[in-house]
């Protein structure tokens, strides 16, 4: 693991997994700006050059052990209207949708009871992004406008404030293309 005190908290960064996690006032700490001396003890002790006085933490109270965050898609709406299914939007499968209902907006949201406002968003779109490309989302919502007919593939993940990620949701959807423009 590194330390790193900076102008937004003390940043700690796991090359294992390649995460960041900031700590700041919330977490205990004085002040976010850092400009002064970060040190470990050789008795697993953080020592962090606070204002005026310092502060001893253990690193295993500062980084306690977590669990993944759940992630569940929590609305979905169709042309600005409530999707009607007989079951509720976490446990869909998938979606299928006629071409004239293309404007999907999903709602999602990670139950991180920790560090809530400290939960990060990721998805990417097969059919829409580019290979391998993450957006980050904090509205905790994905609109989809005007999709064209075809399959699409929806994965969404959070990143928790310690650090952990969920498990990937990966959301089929499919609009079907009218029926003039289909094959007989």
């Amino acid at each position: 693991r590194i330390w790193a005190g900076t102008t937004s908290g003390l940043g700690l960064f796991n090359p294992k997994n390649k995460t960041w996690r900031l700590f700041n006032r919330f977490d205990g700490l004085q002040r976010d700006y850092l400009d002064n001396f970060v040190t470990i003890t050789g008795n697993n002790k953080i020592v962090i050059d606070q204002e005026n006085s310092i502060l001893i933490r253990d690193i295993n109270e500062l980084v306690p052990e977590s669990k993944a965050p759940i992630l569940h898609i929590t609305s979905i709406l169709i042309n600005n209207k409530p999707y009607q299914d007989t079951v509720l939007p976490e446990f869909m499968k998938e979606l299928v949708l006629p071409y004239n209902k293309n404007n999907i907006e999903i709602e999602f949201a990670a139950m991180d009871w920790v560090y809530p406002f400290k939960t990060y968003y990721y998805y990417s779109i097969e059919g829409i992004s580019s290979e391998n490309e993450l957006t980050v989302n904090q509205e905790c919502k994905i609109n989809l406008v005007s999709l064209q007919p075809g399959k699409y593939m929806l994965h969404i993940k959070a990143l928790s404030g310690n650090g952990v990620y969920s498990k990937e949701i990966i959301f089929p959807i499919t609009i079907k293309p009218p029926f003039w423009k289909t094959w007989w």
